[in-house]
């Protein structure tokens, strides 16, 4: 690893490390170090498995800056899509993150904070119907209830016992058909009227 031009103490051990996790750790396949000198960075190539393609893992020390420029940077240069950084902090096995193409960087604190904004408000809105949600409903039982009780009283108003009234629905006639309902309960047609009289009913 040394004689690939990398002087810097800390990212030869750091490398050798991680080589190590992927050979006897993880028993990967195929496993390849090299050295960037445009990113002076080290990068290994192994497959998880034996007919799988290789992947590119980035040994990187935990406590060290990483910017989203900086791993775009690394997946141009590399011509790659996909990348897996090693963090790696003292004599503990690294922790491994793959980063997919398409990053995008966060929008900004005024931005961030509208959209927050919308988000408590939505949330205070949905708890809001959702503590009315029960009254609401009692509310509509008790609309429902009242109206059903005038239909019935209206019902009984002409259904007396001993008579014959019978209730019709004006918005059953045809508008060239009048029904005169006699006393007696029986119904006959009355000549069509076309003049504007026609929505009269004879009694």
């Amino acid at each position: 690893m040394s004689q690939l031009g990398c002087n810097d103490q800390e990212k030869l051990q750091l490398a050798f490390y991680v080589y190590m996790e992927l050979c006897e750790v993880k028993c990967y396949w195929d496993v390849h170090y090299n050295y960037c000198k445009e990113l002076e960075i080290f990068y290994l190539e192994a497959k998880r498995k034996k007919n799988e393609e290789p992947g590119i893992f980035i040994p990187w020390p935990a406590c060290s800056y990483l910017s989203l420029d900086l791993i775009s940077n690394i997946q141009r240069v590399l011509k790659t899509d996909k990348i897996t950084f090693a963090f790696k902090a003292g004599m503990v096995e690294s922790s491994y993150y793959s980063i997919n193409s398409g990053l995008v960087k966060p929008m900004d604190l005024e931005q961030s904070k509208i959209l927050n904004d919308k988000k408590i408000q939505k949330h205070k809105q949905v708890k809001e119907i959702e503590r009315n949600t029960s009254n609401l409903y009692k509310r509509a039982l008790s609309l429902q209830n009242d109206q059903c009780d005038s239909e019935t009283a209206y019902d009984n108003r002409f259904n007396h016992e001993g008579g014959s009234y019978k209730r019709i629905r004006l918005d059953n006639l045809n508008e060239s058909e009048v029904i005169e309902i006699n006393i007696d309960g029986s119904t006959e047609n009355v000549e069509p009227k076309t003049n504007e009289s026609t929505n009269n009913i004879s009694r």
